[in-house]
Formats: C-alpha cells, structure tokens, sequence
C-alpha cells in the first residue's frame, strides 16, 4: 500500500536492474494519485514502476476497505491522492502529513515546500491528528522521528496543537 507517489515512497518498487523488487506483489494505491501522476503530470518515473506491477496495480478510494482491517483516510495536500491508513483501529499510518514532527506537532499550521496543495495539507494534518488523539491511536509516519511511531493528544492548557507521549 503506497500512501502517495513521491520517490521516497514508491521508488523501493523497482530494484536495481530496473525490474519489479517484488514480483510477486500487489501494488494499491489511490485512484485519484495515480491519475495526478500519470495522467495529469506524467511523471516518468512512477509510470515506469508501476508498469513494472502491470495487473497487480490496484486501484482504491477514500474509505475503502484497501485490505481487511485497513481503511483509506483522506489525508490529501501533500499530494492529490495522499492517503492515510487506519489499521485495525488501532494505528494510523499516517504518510506525509508531517516531515517535521517537532515542529509541526506544536503548530500543525505550518507546512513543507513539498506540499502540492499547503492549505489543504494543513487542514488534513489537523483533521488526522485531531482523530488520531481523539481515538488514542498509535501513529506511524515515514518522517517521524525515530522509532517512527508515538501517540499523540491535544497539547495542555494555553497551547496549540499537539504533543507526543
């Protein structure tokens, strides 16, 4: 399950003959990121591995089910179709919705130059956090520090944004 097409996250699909790393994998991935990236911008490079899962490639929405157990969130800005995922409710992987978890946990107002759409990104960092810590969630993230995954709640009195425990 990819949670959106930047290099850092697909390009592990292809090893270094060019060939599929598995061969054998199913490859999902939002419909609305792969039409951003293949239809609309043409990047060469996603469309070249995902090529390499010709029939493997599945495609899915936000709220389906993508496997048993794991549920696609909306968590688009950093990207069109940049999706997060709930597991078991349980844990959210949680993407690209923060690159710096020390700063944009405090003040998730404010996003990364890589953010396709900033205003949109922000408003889905705020909405996974606030479920995140609503439901005790444990969240997972490619950019956050390691280990990569703590839980989250509402930061104390007379303060904004969030704070890991």
């Amino acid at each position: 399950m990819i949670t959106h097409l930047h290099g850092d996250h697909f390009g592990g699909l292809v090893n270094e003959h060019n060939e599929a790393a598995f061969p054998n994998a199913n490859v999902y991935v939002n419909a609305v990121e792969r039409a951003y990236w293949v239809d609309d911008v043409k990047n060469e490079a996603v469309i070249d591995a995902l090529n390499l899962y010709d029939g493997r490639v599945k495609l899915f929405n936000f709220g389906d089910e993508v496997l048993t157990g794991v549920k696609a969130i909306d968590a688009s800005g950093h990207t069109p179709g940049h999706t997060a995922f709930e597991v078991c409710n349980e844990v959210l992987i949680v993407g690209d919705i923060m690159h710096f978890p020390e700063i944009q946990l405090p003040l998730p107002e404010i996003s990364v130059k890589y953010d396709v759409d900033p205003d949109q990104a922000r408003e889905s960092r705020k909405k996974i956090l606030d479920y995140a810590a609503e439901k005790n969630f444990t969240i997972a993230g490619m950019h956050i520090t390691p280990p990569g995954i703590y839980k989250i709640k509402k930061a104390g009195l007379n303060k904004t944004g969030y704070e890991k425990f």
